[in-house]
């Protein structure tokens, strides 16, 4: 969640004030924010049909899952979590870019995070990549 909207978040449900969370008085309260807040999930699925079909047992209809679907959707899971995002995810970072009350840091860490995402995307390099040069210091 971005600082924004999670300032955002924090005032409408809790009355603090982003004055008061810039201020860094809200620490003596325990903020708390849903780690996966509920509402319409807009998420772009796609469908897998290799190894699943229909078939009737004991008059009823049933969804036939071959073991290989199950291997075909891990491996398929495994490679969208490592070289794909969310297109709302990649809004939400790109947002920083745009927010006044971003500094110059997080700017530059969400570009580094967009540019990263621009790589993987290409299924060579996997998001979660270490980039640092001397890394293996």
């Amino acid at each position: 969640m971005p600082l924004r909207a999670a300032r955002d978040y924090a005032a409408r449900h809790f009355r603090i004030t982003n004055t008061e969370l810039q201020a860094g008085s809200y620490v003596k309260q325990t903020l708390y924010l849903p780690p996966f807040p509920m509402g319409k999930d807009n998420t772009e699925y796609y469908l897998l049909t290799d190894y699943v079909s229909v078939a009737d047992f004991d008059g009823e209809t049933i969804l036939k899952v071959e073991p290989e679907a199950l291997t075909l959707l891990a491996q398929q899971a495994f490679h969208d979590a490592s070289f794909m995002l969310r297109p709302a995810h990649q809004k939400q970072v790109a947002a920083i870019l745009h927010d006044p009350e971003a500094s110059e840091n997080d700017k530059y860490v969400a570009l580094q995070f967009l540019r990263n995402s621009e790589i993987a995307a290409k299924g060579v390099l996997p998001t979660c990549r270490y980039r640092h040069r001397d890394h293996r210091r």
